[in-house]
């Protein structure tokens, strides 16, 4: 059994794909095979590719540009912003203590009707505090000065990247990678490969690629399956629900 998380480089996959490839004594063909590698990671489509991730983002002009591995928005949290809104001190202090902001189509709500000069959620978050995402930035609806306010905390689901950008590969995914790359290299030099070899490569990539996102979409629904029984029985024993 192959360990769920134990990473291996780009370089060992390419290695196994040229030992079934039998080019073992050249590099000629080391960048192509890298290229197709990349390719493979990118159809792959599995949930353990994307990871839990948080950064600082500093934006002028009200826009910030999103991290390069952004995939999933989960949260984002305003740094030095306070406002005023009534004179409920609950309602202050969740605004002052943790200024959270939300994704508010001004343009959409607009064409609604609605007055997104208002207050928003619960009348506690104004749409004017709000943000939208478009072509890789995230532009903010302040109606504020911006130099009161001009970094914010973000937290998104994105894609799993080393220190030098490139896809992480979990070695669980080196058999379906290999077989991805040994099925397009013998597709551009046809003339050198049977098709039954070729064919042979193919299936295994398909195989393999469903193994492993069925593989993810289980662990995934056994992790939610716990969070959302540990918060059901939170509810159970709670004093705060079960009034007597």
């Amino acid at each position: 059994m192959t360990p769920t998380y134990e990473e291996i480089s780009v370089r060992e996959v390419i290695a196994n794909a040229k030992m079934k490839l039998r080019l073992t004594n050249t590099t000629e063909h080391d960048l192509y095979l890298e290229v197709l590698a990349n390719e493979a990671l990118d159809s792959l489509d599995a949930l353990s590719q994307l990871v839990k991730d948080q950064c600082d983002l500093t934006f002028t002009n009200n826009q910030a540009e999103l991290p390069k591995n952004f995939s999933k928005l989960l949260a984002l949290r305003l740094n030095g912003c306070t406002t005023t809104l009534t004179n409920d001190p609950i309602a202050n202090q969740l605004i002052n203590n943790c200024n959270i902001a939300v994704y508010v189509d001004t343009k959409f709500l607009d064409t609604c009707g609605c007055d997104t000069n208002s207050w928003g959620i619960n009348n506690i978050t104004p749409y004017g505090q709000g943000f939208q995402i478009n072509k890789g930035f995230i532009h903010f609806n302040y109606s504020q000065d911006v130099a009161q306010v001009n970094t914010a905390v973000l937290a998104y689901m994105g894609l799993n990247v080393d220190e030098n950008g490139d896809s992480v590969i979990y070695r669980r995914y080196e058999r379906a990678v290999s077989a991805y790359v040994r099925t397009n290299f013998m597709l551009t030099w046809a003339e050198n490969y049977n098709q039954y070899v070729i064919e042979k490569a193919s299936r295994e990539w398909v195989n393999q690629r469903s193994k492993l996102i069925g593989q993810d979409v289980a662990k995934d629904f056994q992790n939610n399956k716990y969070e959302i029984n540990k918060y059901f029985n939170s509810l159970l024993v709670s004093r705060s629900v079960n009034l007597t």
